[in-house]
């Protein structure tokens, strides 16, 4: 039996999955709506091969746009990794990052204050090699939502658009940021 257990424990750390027999099934990894990202946690930088992307902050927070309404605010610092100028609306960055909980539904920017806030932070933002840019983004909790605590960020980004490559050294250089743990 313990050579049993001993084989189990090796396996384990050695293919990073458990045989059948040893505990409790575990889910499958993924779903529907499951795409592959660079993945990591708050205060850990990301980096997809163009993009340093680093969550500093995560909580609740007052949207000088939209005081009058709880809303979550999520610090990012997005860093050009490329040796030449570059903008994230012009290598493949989708317009805006969502917030999810853990039952996989997803909010949106709270307000067209919050998103053109976030378009002239980030999105249309020409950054010099090295160049950096801050911004809160700010997502509406109301109704159902109200009382829940997201779980993730997803910036979806695109490696190839309309044809043109932009040098990603992943597959897909989408970010997802866990915003339970912290680095």
């Amino acid at each position: 039996m313990q050579l049993r257990i001993f084989f189990a424990a090796l396996v384990v750390s050695a293919f990073g999955f458990a045989p059948a027999y040893v505990g409790a099934a575990m889910p499958p990894a993924g779903g529907a709506n499951q795409r592959p990202s660079v993945e990591g946690c708050l205060g850990q930088t990301l980096f997809n091969g163009i993009w340093r992307l680093t969550v500093t902050d995560s909580a609740v927070k007052v949207n000088p746009d939209d005081a009058d309404y709880k809303n979550w605010g999520v610090t990012i610092e997005l860093r050009n990794g490329k040796n030449a100028q570059n903008s994230p609306g012009d290598s493949g960055f989708q317009e805006y990052p969502q917030i999810a909980f853990e039952d996989g539904t997803v909010l949106d920017m709270a307000t067209t204050g919050a998103k053109v806030q976030y378009q002239n932070a980030i999105f249309y933002k020409n950054l010099p090699p090295g160049g950096v840019a801050r911004t809160t983004m700010y997502y509406r909790m109301e109704g159902d939502d109200a009382n829940r605590t997201p779980t993730k960020l997803l910036i979806s980004i695109k490696p190839v658009e309309y044809g043109k490559k932009f040098g990603y050294t992943v597959s897909d250089p989408s970010f997802r940021v866990n915003l339970t743990c912290k680095a």
